[in-house]
């Protein structure tokens, strides 16, 4: 490959355009996880549990979410996609920005032990 090459990088498809009944299936086996983490932990957590919960088939629920790593990433990724901007105040120190912003996602979970370690295990999982 010469120096001017450049690789083609695949990048993750965009998420598909889901209909108003399967976005309502998808935020009940949301809310359902959250609420199984509360009550089980995340080594008691399974999707066929949580489809149980929601009142879905785990079919259904594995239509939508490959394993429970991936279920707890998409209720991390909404709650930091509903979190509100942190505004950049270029005054401050860029540690002082970072600190913000970390604390942010501290406070994200602080209240939700559960869902806080579940997210470190299913986000470093292989």
């Amino acid at each position: 490959m010469s120096s001017s090459t450049v690789p083609v990088v695949a990048s993750e498809p965009t998420r598909r355009t889901l209909s108003d009944r399967q976005v309502r299936t998808v935020q009940k086996l949301v809310d359902a996880a959250v609420e199984e983490l509360r009550i089980s932990g995340y080594d008691g957590l399974t999707v066929r549990n949580v489809a149980r919960r929601a009142g879905v088939a785990p079919a259904t629920a594995y239509n939508y979410f490959a394993s429970r790593e991936h279920l707890v990433t998409e209720v991390f990724w909404r709650r930091l996609d509903a979190l509100p901007e942190t505004p950049v105040d270029g005054r401050h120190r860029a540690a002082s920005r970072v600190e913000r912003t970390l604390t942010d996602l501290a406070l994200l979970v602080a209240d939700e032990p559960e869902l806080a370690a579940a997210c470190t295990v299913a986000m470093l999982a292989t």
